[in-house]
Order: C-alpha cells, then structure tokens, then sequence
C-alpha cells in the first residue's frame, strides 16, 4: 500500500496523521509530506501534522488520480475495476437513497462519473 485518503476535521486528520507516524517502525507506513495534499475550502491548518503538503482547492483536487490512472490498463480491467473495488455502484445507490438526493452536486457526480467512463473505454 503506497496510497492513502484521510478525510475530516482537521484535528481528527492530525490526530490520524500521529498515529501513523507513531506506528511507522512497526509497519513500514511513513507520511511523505511532500507528495501529500490537504484538500480544504479557505485557509490551511496551521497544526505542525501538515507542514509540507500541498495545499489544493476542492474544485482542483483528484483522489489519487483514479480515473487518469485507470486508463494506463485495458479497458476491461479498468471497468472491472472501477465497479468492483472502487464500489461506485454501491456509492451511487447510497448518494441516491441519502438525505442528499436531488442535491445538485449529484448531476455534477454523474457527469464526472460519465466522462470518466468514456475516458477508460
């Protein structure tokens, strides 16, 4: 594993960030400070767990360049792989069947969602 996604308030993100810093002898897992991003609306947290990320707008940000990745494989495998382990049906029906449905974010998923299926195959 050489990827990893933290998500949530900033104190529960550094909070994480410690933790694998405090288990990386007996793991392996280190924080690469400068290939990491912290994807946040205004300003940065100044909290030292995140010096030397990189800071990213929300409308800028790509979670670890999935879809532009997928496209390096077959078209078959990256379908496969983008029903299966990415579970974006399960997403989809759990947005559709939330409190959010009708929000106006979920065309904006879908298109997105679209493209990037036409990008792979």
């Amino acid at each position: 594993m050489d990827d990893l996604t933290l998500g949530g308030p900033s104190d529960v993100v550094a909070a994480d960030l410690d933790y694998i810093s405090s288990i990386q002898d007996d793991t392996g897992l280190c924080i690469n400070a400068s290939k990491s991003e912290i994807i946040s609306r205004g300003s940065r947290p100044r909290t030292a767990q995140f010096e030397g990320f990189i800071s990213v707008a929300p409308e800028e940000a790509e979670l670890l360049g999935a879809i532009s990745r997928l496209t390096l494989l077959s078209a078959h495998d990256a379908l496969i792989l983008l029903q299966m382990s990415f579970s974006a049906p399960k997403m989809l029906h759990t947005l559709r069947c939330s409190p959010c449905v009708n929000h106006p974010r979920l065309a904006m998923f879908d298109s997105l969602f679209r493209k990037g299926i036409g990008t792979i195959s």
